[in-house]
């Protein structure tokens, strides 16, 4: 017999794989479900869909303060400085993704999204105020840039794409799927 070789399934597959949409799925279906501060299970698929690498006192203060931001819907800025006033750090990337997690319309701040729309990252030797103004201010052009290009057609000719070739996932943002199509240019 011979063997029957299903582009659609595998072209499919490799969508799901390389955007890592069962990840994302779970964490985005669940982080209103769990208490985010104490589900350990919550947290390790979180850290390991979104790379953290980070001990776990800052971990406690992260997911700690995720779980109260849930219902407070903060804004970027917000959570920055609020990161910053627990742990110490500027910490732009996680904000993002915290922030996008509560709000699916926000951006995340990642290296891919910031080389691929040619942001730059303040240098770490700048005063730590003036850091995190600048950081601030990238991520609302990172915002700003989606809310543009998502009314351009090549990014609904993406989003149309993505919805044909996934359609079990249609109902991720459209900011996450252009994230998607981001990530995977680097």
């Amino acid at each position: 017999m011979l063997l029957k070789i299903n582009p659609y399934e595998i072209i499919h597959q490799i969508f799901v794989s390389n955007f890592g949409l069962e990840k994302y799925s779970h964490i985005i279906k669940h982080v209103n479900q769990v208490n985010i501060a104490e589900n350990r299970e919550f947290q390790k698929r979180f850290n390991g869909f979104y790379r953290v690498r980070r001990d776990e006192a800052w971990q406690e203060q992260f997911y700690g303060f995720f779980e109260t931001a849930k219902v407070q819907n903060p804004s970027f800025d917000e959570i920055i400085e609020e990161l910053y006033h627990r742990t110490g750090r500027i910490e732009a990337s996680f904000s993002s993704k915290m922030l996008a997690n509560i709000d699916d319309s926000k951006p995340i701040w990642d290296s891919f999204v910031l080389n691929a729309l040619d942001f730059k990252n303040p240098l770490p030797s700048m005063p730590k105020l003036e850091q995190m103004k600048r950081k601030i201010e990238i991520y609302h052009k990172i915002d700003r840039w989606y809310m543009d290009y998502l009314k351009t057609e090549n990014a609904q000719e993406c989003i149309a794409k993505f919805n044909e070739i996934l359609p079990e996932y249609t109902w991720i943002s459209d900011v996450k799927k252009i994230d998607c199509f981001l990530w995977n240019m680097r």
